[in-house]
């Protein structure tokens, strides 16, 4: 049975389904640990772990706070290279492992249907979902002054779902395909992290906005939410090889823990 037959006859909305897939992830996800303090990541890294009520969320996911380097760290990089800058992450989120099976956002993730459509909307012959147990699929929120500075994914390919969009902030920016696997362009990273906006394009998201893009070429960050409701979407990573995985220090960076 395909999915969106699954949720009404052939047409799915996509909103309720995600919304409701969400409610049961905070309702069922394991309760952690109190807050804590991770020590340096060796990577020029610190990561702060807060598990609470932010913004009326249920307690159930870990929220981070972050000032790190564009890139992994590497102490013999010459002054200048803009994988030396520092960016700034707030946020809070849940993952793959936290949302339930046959939850409706799993269900739509975890279906062939929609990894074809986004291939295919994205130019891709072949597209695999993601493999990390932790990054396959998550839902990220961003409290108030939460967000997210440039970087680029680890994922060849992600597809958003805005499931409520802020008061004020917390809108997304990027720049479409700054470099490419034959060309890193690090002038052009440069440039934008130093301030330049001439390819910047912007979006706010309204409720039920799905968004595809290819943020391992594309910077993109969110900007910083004000007001007391914070931005929750969903994030579906897909790959182009069928066993692409995060490395550790991603997954103790976005999630707090490698397993």
């Amino acid at each position: 049975m395909a999915w969106a037959d699954r949720f009404g006859g052939g047409r799915l909305d996509v909103l309720r389904v995600a919304q409701h897939g969400v409610r049961r992830a905070l309702g069922r996800a394991p309760a952690l640990p109190p807050g804590r303090a991770l020590p340096s990541s060796g990577h020029g890294l610190r990561t702060s772990i807060r598990v609470g009520r932010r913004g009326g969320l249920s307690s159930a996911g870990i929220q981070t706070e972050s000032s790190g380097f564009l890139a992994l760290h590497d102490p013999g990089l010459p002054a200048g290279d803009p994988r030396r800058t520092r960016v700034r992450s707030v946020k809070g989120g849940l993952a793959y492992d936290q949302i339930p099976p046959g939850s409706p956002l799993r269900v739509a993730y975890e279906s062939d249907e929609l990894t074809a459509f986004a291939g295919a909307a994205l130019g891709s012959e072949i597209l695999y979902r993601h493999a990390d147990e932790l990054g396959a699929l998550n839902i990220m929120y961003y409290a108030e002054a939460g967000g997210h500075g440039w970087h680029f994914d680890g994922a060849d390919a992600v597809v958003t779902l805005t499931l409520q969009p802020p008061l004020g902030g917390g809108r997304f920016e990027y720049v479409p395909m700054l470099r490419s696997a034959d060309d890193e362009n690090r002038e052009g990273v440069r440039r934008l992290l130093q301030g330049d906006r001439s390819g910047i394009r912007s979006m706010s998201g309204a409720a039920g906005t799905l968004a595809l893009f290819r943020g391992h070429f594309s910077p993109h960050r969110v900007t910083t939410v004000t007001g007391p409701r914070p931005r929750i979407i969903a994030v579906l990573s897909y790959a182009s090889t069928p066993d692409a995985r995060l490395d550790s220090h991603v997954k103790q960076l976005f999630h707090g823990r490698t397993n």
